[in-house]
């Protein structure tokens, strides 16, 4: 029982203690929203998927991601090929990155994208680093 002031205000509960122990434990797998693939993007899920798997590895190092939301849209569709604007949306650590790259080539898109995320991960820990070091 909870009390204060001698009355009873709540009760601690064994689901209370369990979901506060879950909430502090790491999680091991980071969950990818990836939205906007058409019928025939959906064959490169797969070496989507890879080329993010690759590039969040090297950002696992760095932080802890958390979420990350990516979004295809297709432009220029009466021509042969299609060009790619893709939008990422990285939350790691408590914070949010977020970029944006255009392309012909989906893959490579995707791939330029998660380099420009891992890049502003880079700046970002970098920054803080040099701020720690500066008030020492």
């Amino acid at each position: 029982p909870v009390t204060e002031d001698d009355k009873l205000v709540g009760m601690i509960t064994q689901y209370d203690i369990i979901e506060l122990i879950s909430a502090c434990r790491e999680r091991q797998y980071l969950f990818i929203q990836l939205s906007g693939l058409d019928d025939e993007d959906k064959a490169l899920a797969p070496s989507i998927y890879d080329t993010i798997k690759d590039e969040v590895e090297k950002i696992n190092k760095m932080v802890l991601p958390e979420s990350l939301s990516i979004n295809v849209a297709r432009y220029n569709e009466k021509g042969d090929k299609n060009k790619y604007s893709v939008t990422g949306r990285l939350i790691a650590s408590g914070r949010a990155f977020s970029a944006k790259q255009v392309d012909w080539d989906l893959v490579k898109t995707v791939d330029d994208l998660m380099k420009k995320i891992v890049d502003m991960v880079i700046d970002d820990k970098d920054s803080t680093t040099t701020l720690r070091r500066r008030k020492r």
